[in-house]
């Protein structure tokens, strides 16, 4: 879902052109998977990508339960990501998430490592989902 925000107009030009030229990073829903002691575990997410303070945020869910994701990410190059995961319950686990964006597909391929390991992971936005929010979240007077 995506929340209108007012920002001052000096802001709206660097806004729009990252917007329309970076869809590198698109707010809504995203799916993946990660790895965990070499078995792969599926996971989905819905994340919101702010290119104005370079932030992400957002929550998801997979087998052991739901989490929330805050972290940062460029939306210009070299487009890394990097963001802790912390699981809800579970004892508070937590995972330190570095990435890059893949080039033509939009997705974001990394490491993590965390209390229970380390391992890889590949989250992209989920099949259907235009992912305009990111061009769509920001309301002008």
């Amino acid at each position: 879902m995506c929340v209108p925000v007012a920002l001052p107009s000096c802001c709206f030009s660097n806004l729009t052109a990252i917007q329309a030229k970076e869809k590198r990073f698109a707010s809504g829903a995203w799916t993946g998977y990660y790895t965990l002691n070499g078995k792969r575990k599926d996971l989905q997410m819905d994340l919101q990508f702010t290119p104005y303070n370079k932030a992400v945020a957002g929550n998801g869910s997979d087998d052991f339960g739901f989490f929330s994701i805050a972290g940062e990410f460029s939306p210009t190059p070299p487009y890394n990501a990097k963001f802790m995961r912390s699981d809800f319950g579970q004892g508070g686990k937590s995972m330190e998430c570095t990435g890059f964006r893949e080039s033509d597909q939009g997705g974001i391929f990394g490491t993590w490592k965390g209390t229970q390991g380390s391992g890889d992971f590949h989250i992209k936005p989920a099949a259907g989902d235009e992912g305009n929010c990111a061009a769509s979240i920001i309301e002008f007077p």
